[in-house]
């Protein structure tokens, strides 16, 4: 799992995420654009929940969704 932050600044996104205490990798601010998950974002909701195929397929959008959806693929 990973993070994309749309903080303005890298010190922005660092700081919230420690905060949150986020277990995951994190795209800072600076490499958002490089990434190409900017493309993911569906709402102007922050956070955004999506959860994303090998293929680039939103399967879960939503956090409740996502964990859900989480739990039962971990299940297999």
């Amino acid at each position: 799992m990973l993070q994309v932050s749309l903080d303005r600044s890298k010190d922005a996104a660092e700081n919230w995420a420690a905060k949150a205490k986020l277990p995951w990798y994190h795209i800072l601010p600076e490499k958002v654009e490089n990434s190409k998950l900017r493309q993911f974002k569906k709402t102007k909701f922050v956070p955004e929940y999506n959860l994303i195929d090998k293929e680039g397929k939103i399967i879960a959008s939503g956090s409740n969704a996502c964990f859900v959806k989480i739990k039962e693929l971990s299940e297999k």
